[in-house]
Protein backbone atom coordinates (compact mmCIF):
# COMPACT_ATOMS: atom_id res chain seq x y z
CA UNK A 1 0.00 0.00 0.00
CA UNK A 2 3.05 2.17 0.93
CA UNK A 3 4.71 1.60 -2.56
CA UNK A 4 1.25 2.39 -4.55
CA UNK A 5 0.42 5.71 -2.28
CA UNK A 6 4.38 7.02 -3.06
CA UNK A 7 5.30 10.61 -1.30
CA UNK A 8 1.27 11.69 -1.03
CA UNK A 9 1.01 12.32 3.02
CA UNK A 10 -1.26 9.04 3.64
CA UNK A 11 1.84 7.08 3.13
CA UNK A 12 3.35 8.42 6.48
CA UNK A 13 1.08 6.70 8.54
CA UNK A 14 0.77 3.32 6.70
CA UNK A 15 4.66 3.26 6.97
CA UNK A 16 4.39 3.68 10.53
CA UNK A 17 1.51 0.44 11.07
CA UNK A 18 4.28 -1.15 8.95
CA UNK A 19 7.22 -0.36 11.06
CA UNK A 20 4.82 -1.48 14.35
CA UNK A 21 3.90 -4.66 12.25
CA UNK A 22 7.39 -5.48 11.92
CA UNK A 23 8.52 -4.50 15.35
CA UNK A 24 5.94 -6.53 17.71
CA UNK A 25 4.42 -8.99 15.57
CA UNK A 26 7.01 -10.41 12.84
CA UNK A 27 10.17 -9.44 14.78
CA UNK A 28 12.12 -7.59 11.82
CA UNK A 29 13.48 -5.16 14.17
CA UNK A 30 16.09 -4.26 11.13
CA UNK A 31 13.23 -3.73 8.61
CA UNK A 32 10.80 -1.61 11.25
CA UNK A 33 14.10 0.85 11.29
CA UNK A 34 14.63 0.88 7.83
CA UNK A 35 10.72 1.47 7.59
CA UNK A 36 10.54 4.52 10.20
CA UNK A 37 13.65 6.21 8.18
CA UNK A 38 11.70 5.75 4.95
CA UNK A 39 8.74 7.25 6.77
CA UNK A 40 10.42 10.37 8.45
CA UNK A 41 12.30 11.16 4.91
CA UNK A 42 8.38 12.19 4.48
CA UNK A 43 7.70 13.69 7.96
CA UNK A 44 10.51 14.74 9.85
CA UNK A 45 8.68 15.69 12.39
CA UNK A 46 7.07 12.66 13.21
CA UNK A 47 7.03 12.32 17.11
CA UNK A 48 5.51 8.85 17.60
CA UNK A 49 7.53 6.93 14.36
CA UNK A 50 11.15 9.22 15.98
CA UNK A 51 10.21 8.03 19.43
CA UNK A 52 10.15 4.25 18.11
CA UNK A 53 13.37 4.64 16.19
CA UNK A 54 15.11 5.79 19.15
CA UNK A 55 14.10 3.46 21.28
CA UNK A 56 15.02 0.57 18.78
CA UNK A 57 18.34 1.87 18.59
CA UNK A 58 18.87 1.90 22.47
CA UNK A 59 17.58 -1.13 22.64
CA UNK A 60 19.97 -2.56 20.32
CA UNK A 61 22.54 -0.53 21.90
CA UNK A 62 23.09 1.43 19.21
CA UNK A 63 23.34 4.26 21.55
CA UNK A 64 24.81 7.44 19.49
CA UNK A 65 22.05 6.84 16.68
CA UNK A 66 19.76 6.92 19.97
CA UNK A 67 21.11 10.10 21.42
CA UNK A 68 20.70 11.83 17.77
CA UNK A 69 17.30 10.36 17.27
CA UNK A 70 15.98 11.75 20.43
CA UNK A 71 17.61 15.23 21.02
CA UNK A 72 15.92 16.08 16.88
CA UNK A 73 12.97 14.75 18.15
CA UNK A 74 13.21 17.35 21.38
CA UNK A 75 14.18 19.94 18.36
CA UNK A 76 11.04 19.59 15.75
CA UNK A 77 8.18 18.47 18.33
CA UNK A 78 5.91 20.54 20.52
CA UNK A 79 3.79 17.88 22.17
CA UNK A 80 3.77 16.88 25.53
CA UNK A 81 2.90 13.94 25.17
CA UNK A 82 5.65 12.94 23.02
CA UNK A 83 8.64 14.72 23.91
CA UNK A 84 8.89 14.73 27.35
CA UNK A 85 9.15 10.93 27.89
CA UNK A 86 11.79 11.56 25.09
CA UNK A 87 13.58 13.72 26.74
CA UNK A 88 13.51 11.51 30.18
CA UNK A 89 14.69 8.37 27.83
CA UNK A 90 17.57 10.38 26.78
CA UNK A 91 18.24 11.32 30.15
CA UNK A 92 18.33 7.88 31.22
CA UNK A 93 20.28 6.83 28.43
CA UNK A 94 22.77 9.52 28.57
CA UNK A 95 23.57 8.68 32.28
CA UNK A 96 23.34 4.97 32.34
CA UNK A 97 25.10 3.87 29.03
CA UNK A 98 27.65 7.12 28.49
CA UNK A 99 28.58 8.13 31.70
CA UNK A 100 27.70 11.77 31.11
CA UNK A 101 25.15 12.95 33.92
CA UNK A 102 25.67 16.85 33.29
CA UNK A 103 24.46 16.28 29.88
CA UNK A 104 21.57 14.15 31.24
CA UNK A 105 20.47 16.47 33.95
CA UNK A 106 20.72 19.91 31.32
CA UNK A 107 18.34 17.49 29.16
CA UNK A 108 16.03 17.26 32.25
CA UNK A 109 16.14 21.20 33.12
CA UNK A 110 15.69 22.37 29.47
CA UNK A 111 11.95 19.83 29.07
CA UNK A 112 11.35 21.06 32.66
CA UNK A 113 11.73 24.77 31.11
CA UNK A 114 9.44 23.86 28.49
CA UNK A 115 6.65 21.63 30.18
CA UNK A 116 6.80 22.58 33.49
CA UNK A 117 4.58 20.59 34.37
CA UNK A 118 5.23 16.95 32.69
CA UNK A 119 5.58 14.08 35.63
CA UNK A 120 7.71 12.32 34.09
CA UNK A 121 10.40 15.01 33.63
CA UNK A 122 9.73 16.37 37.56
CA UNK A 123 10.18 12.67 38.35
CA UNK A 124 13.35 11.82 37.06
CA UNK A 125 14.48 15.21 38.17
CA UNK A 126 13.82 14.30 41.64
CA UNK A 127 15.79 11.28 41.19
CA UNK A 128 19.30 13.83 39.91
CA UNK A 129 18.49 16.14 42.94
CA UNK A 130 17.96 13.56 45.48
CA UNK A 131 21.23 11.87 44.48
CA UNK A 132 22.83 15.58 44.39
CA UNK A 133 21.43 15.62 48.38
CA UNK A 134 19.37 18.71 47.03
CA UNK A 135 16.81 17.57 49.35
CA UNK A 136 15.07 20.89 49.92
CA UNK A 137 14.32 21.27 46.12
CA UNK A 138 13.53 17.60 45.52
CA UNK A 139 10.78 18.05 48.70
CA UNK A 140 9.18 21.16 46.49
CA UNK A 141 9.02 19.59 44.07
CA UNK A 142 6.98 16.40 45.19
CA UNK A 143 4.73 18.11 47.12
CA UNK A 144 3.66 20.08 44.26
CA UNK A 145 2.99 16.58 42.48
CA UNK A 146 1.05 15.42 45.59
CA UNK A 147 -0.86 18.59 45.35
CA UNK A 148 -1.78 18.39 41.93
CA UNK A 149 -5.65 16.90 41.55
CA UNK A 150 -4.32 15.53 37.94
CA UNK A 151 -1.95 13.12 39.75
CA UNK A 152 -4.52 11.64 42.55
CA UNK A 153 -3.50 8.24 41.39
CA UNK A 154 -0.06 8.47 42.12
CA UNK A 155 -0.27 10.53 44.86
CA UNK A 156 0.67 7.33 47.63
CA UNK A 157 3.50 6.80 45.50
CA UNK A 158 4.82 10.54 45.51
CA UNK A 159 4.20 10.27 49.40
CA UNK A 160 6.14 6.95 50.06
CA UNK A 161 9.01 8.88 48.02
CA UNK A 162 8.68 12.05 49.86
CA UNK A 163 9.05 10.46 53.90
CA UNK A 164 12.26 8.77 52.18
CA UNK A 165 13.53 11.91 51.33
CA UNK A 166 12.77 13.65 54.52
CA UNK A 167 14.12 10.44 56.53
CA UNK A 168 17.38 10.43 54.80
CA UNK A 169 18.09 13.71 54.94
CA UNK A 170 19.21 14.08 58.35
CA UNK A 171 21.93 12.47 59.79
CA UNK A 172 21.38 8.74 61.70
CA UNK A 173 20.63 9.76 65.69
CA UNK A 174 23.11 8.80 67.96
CA UNK A 175 22.83 5.50 69.75
CA UNK A 176 20.80 4.01 66.68
CA UNK A 177 17.59 5.71 68.29
CA UNK A 178 14.65 5.21 66.42
CA UNK A 179 14.14 8.57 64.61
CA UNK A 180 10.31 10.61 65.01
CA UNK A 181 9.10 12.47 62.24
CA UNK A 182 6.32 15.18 62.69
CA UNK A 183 4.03 17.03 60.95
CA UNK A 184 3.88 14.40 57.86
CA UNK A 185 0.81 13.42 56.36
CA UNK A 186 0.87 9.60 55.93
CA UNK A 187 -2.47 8.90 54.98
CA UNK A 188 -2.90 5.58 52.52
CA UNK A 189 0.77 4.73 53.04
CA UNK A 190 0.32 1.28 54.77
CA UNK A 191 0.93 -1.71 52.76
CA UNK A 192 3.01 -2.40 49.64
CA UNK A 193 3.53 0.77 47.47
CA UNK A 194 4.53 1.77 44.49
CA UNK A 195 8.00 4.14 44.69
CA UNK A 196 9.32 6.16 42.14
CA UNK A 197 12.68 4.80 40.01
CA UNK A 198 15.71 5.13 42.20
CA UNK A 199 14.07 5.17 45.73
CA UNK A 200 14.34 2.45 47.85
CA UNK A 201 11.18 0.63 48.95
CA UNK A 202 10.29 1.76 52.67
CA UNK A 203 8.12 -1.08 55.08
CA UNK A 204 5.57 0.77 56.80
CA UNK A 205 4.34 -1.26 60.39
CA UNK A 206 1.57 -1.26 61.80
CA UNK A 207 0.65 1.17 64.06
CA UNK A 208 0.78 5.21 64.13
CA UNK A 209 3.50 6.54 62.78
CA UNK A 210 4.56 10.13 63.01
CA UNK A 211 6.57 12.10 60.28
CA UNK A 212 9.70 13.74 61.04
CA UNK A 213 13.30 20.59 59.44
CA UNK A 214 15.08 20.30 62.73
CA UNK A 215 16.16 17.58 64.68
CA UNK A 216 15.95 17.71 68.35
CA UNK A 217 15.13 14.68 70.72
CA UNK A 218 15.47 12.19 68.51
CA UNK A 219 12.68 14.02 66.71
CA UNK A 220 12.54 15.52 63.19
CA UNK A 221 9.79 17.74 62.79
CA UNK A 222 8.92 19.32 59.25
CA UNK A 223 8.18 22.73 58.58
CA UNK A 224 6.75 24.51 55.36
CA UNK A 225 9.01 27.56 57.11
CA UNK A 226 11.62 27.78 53.86
CA UNK A 227 13.47 29.03 56.80
CA UNK A 228 13.79 26.09 59.07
Amino acid sequence: VADDLGDRPESVEVLYMLSTRQRDRLEERTGAVSTLHRGLRLSQKNGPALTDLGDLYAEDDQYNEAVTIYRHLLRVDEDEATASPAAVHLSVLLEDKMQDVPAAREVLEQARERFPKAPAVLERLVVHLRRETRCREAREILEALIAREDLAASRVGYRLHLADLVLESFPPQPGGATVTVVGFDVEGMTGPQTALEGSPISQWVEGEIEILGTVGGAVLTVYDNPSA
